[in-house]
């Protein structure tokens, strides 16, 4: 399994943007093929930082995840909230065989 998780600090945050986002976040879980979760959450954590909210994603592999880097719902989503993205972390890991 791979997952995929962006954290992020937004730039004017409104509730009209954040249903976009979850809009836009609702079309790639019910269309991505190879995804198994795709969630878009508000940081709870003290520690976060300006990072005050994140996107968690696992795929069944990550060959799934490079087809969603290159798939227009990406591209939608980019293109939604990169105009008001002052930071952004990003974690990619796969899971460890024992």
């Amino acid at each position: 399994m791979f997952h995929h998780t962006v954290m992020v600090n937004f730039i004017a945050v409104d509730a009209e943007f954040l249903q976009a986002v979850e809009g836009c976040a609702e079309r790639i879980r019910g269309a991505q093929d190879g995804l198994i979760e795709f969630g878009f959450h508000h940081n709870d954590s003290s520690r976060a930082g300006a990072f005050r909210h994140a996107f968690v994603s696992r795929f069944h592999d990550s060959s799934a995840h490079d087809r969603f880097q290159t798939s227009a719902l990406h591209d939608e989503l980019k293109q939604l909230i990169m105009p008001r993205v002052a930071g952004l972390v990003v974690l990619d890991h796969q899971d460890q065989v024992s």
